[in-house]
C-alpha cells in the first residue's frame, strides 16, 4: 500500500489531505524538503484517494516546483524505481512526460 503511515514535516505534525492546488504553507514546506518520498506520496494522495487525474497532478507539480517541475517529477520517478515500485515509477514517468510537453 502506498500510504502506510501519515506524512509529516516533524514527528508531531500530521498533514491532512487538501486539494492539490490549495496547499497550506506547512504542506508546501513538506513538498520542498529533501524527503523525496514524502513529497512524492503527498502529491499522489489526491490521485489515489480522490481520483484526481494526472493533468491536475502535473499542474500541481508545476505550481509547486515552477521551472524545476520536470526535474522534480523525474526525481520522484527515480525514487519509486529505486524502491521497486513499478506503479509509481510509471505514474511519475507519465507526469514527467506531461511536464516536458
Amino acid at each position: 500500500m502506498l500510504f502506510q503511515k501519515p506524512l509529516a514535516a516533524s514527528p508531531n505534525v500530521r498533514l491532512k489531505s487538501v486539494h492539490p492546488l490549495r496547499r497550506t504553507q506547512e504542506e508546501m514546506i513538506v513538498l520542498q524538503i529533501s524527503n523525496v518520498k514524502a513529497a512524492r506520496e503527498f502529491l499522489q494522495e489526491d490521485v489515489i484517494l480522490k481520483g484526481a487525474d494526472e493533468s491536475l497532478i502535473a499542474d500541481s507539480t508545476r505550481r509547486i516546483y515552477a521551472d524545476t517541475a520536470p526535474t522534480a517529477a523525474a526525481l520522484f520517478a527515480l525514487d519509486a524505481w529505486f524502491e521497486d515500485d513499478q506503479w509509481n515509477f510509471q505514474f511519475w514517468t507519465r507526469i514527467f512526460q506531461r511536464l516536458m510537453n
